[in-house]
């Protein structure tokens, strides 16, 4: 699957003249993300996954198979526009304040807090927490989680209100039945977001190459939410095709270009 989709996008590149390099890196970042604000770039720059190359040779973030990319070529566009159509799309109950990328929020366990790649924020400290997913479901080799997430005494989802993700840490904590779900990350996240004051959902956002990948991963996202338990209603899941699909039919003509990148490199009829 992986092979499939890095073949895709170069072909997508090739198609409309996009130089990239024999491992599907365009040249410069720039090159791969057209909606790229200044401020969303900065959001990267203070996060500590280097996506733009500061420490190496090569910008993760210029993979055409880059789940950030897909990320910030989707949610980007809106955070200077009025994103009403997209939190219709994603069927939030409240209007969007604010689009957000890579945000931390602390667990309260050792030093580097998980980054989360969207948070889209709407009054009252409502938010909706994106972990965003290209690729990565199809190379995904589940960990055990470290054992310093489990001092003696109360469990820390316990502590932080999360009785039912706490049973589903303790459930995963030595292996997990999952083949393409990280579990693990998915419970760090909530983890960090039940330490805010914030009304939070968190949603894996992930792209389908196939309608069997579709049905193995909503099998095993299904699975989740049963283990998350009483937390079940904070975890949600969707493609980014179901996301497209209700998106696209609202936007305005103004929103052509956007539209038609977005078609041509992602949605083509043949990415099922």
């Amino acid at each position: 699957m992986r092979s499939l989709l890095k073949h895709q996008q170069t072909s997508w590149a090739r198609s409309c003249g996009l130089a990239v390099d024999d491992a599907g890196y365009t040249y410069r970042p720039e090159e791969n993300l057209p909606w790229l604000t200044p401020r969303t770039r900065a959001d990267f720059e203070a996060a500590d996954g280097d996506e733009f190359g500061a420490t190496r040779k090569r910008a993760k973030i210029a993979a055409l198979h880059s789940s950030s990319a897909l990320a910030v070529n989707v949610f980007d566009y809106w955070t200077t526009r009025n994103a009403a159509p997209l939190a219709a799309a994603l069927n939030l109950p409240y209007p969007i304040e604010d689009i957000r990328f890579e945000r931390k929020f602390p667990t309260g366990v050792g030093s580097r807090a998980p980054n989360l790649d969207v948070v889209v924020t709407g009054p009252d400290r409502q938010l909706l927490a994106v972990e965003s997913k290209f690729c990565e479901p199809f190379s995904f080799r589940p960990k055990p989680i470290q054992d310093k997430y489990f001092p003696p005494g109360e469990g820390r989802w316990h502590a932080a209100g999360l009785p039912g993700a706490q049973a589903a840490a303790d459930s995963l904590r030595h292996e997990s039945p999952f083949k393409l779900l990280d579990a693990v990350q998915l419970l760090k996240h909530m983890l960090g977001l039940a330490q805010t004051r914030s009304e939070w959902k968190l949603l894996l956002l992930w792209f389908a190459p196939t309608s069997e990948a579709l049905r193995a991963m909503d099998a095993e996202a299904s699975r989740f939410r049963q283990i998350l338990g009483s937390d079940g209603a904070r975890f949600t899941w969707q493609t980014y095709q179901e996301l497209w699909s209700r998106l696209a039919p609202r936007l305005s003509p103004r929103d052509d270009e956007y539209a038609r990148y977005l078609e041509q490199r992602y949605f083509r009829p043949s990415v099922v």
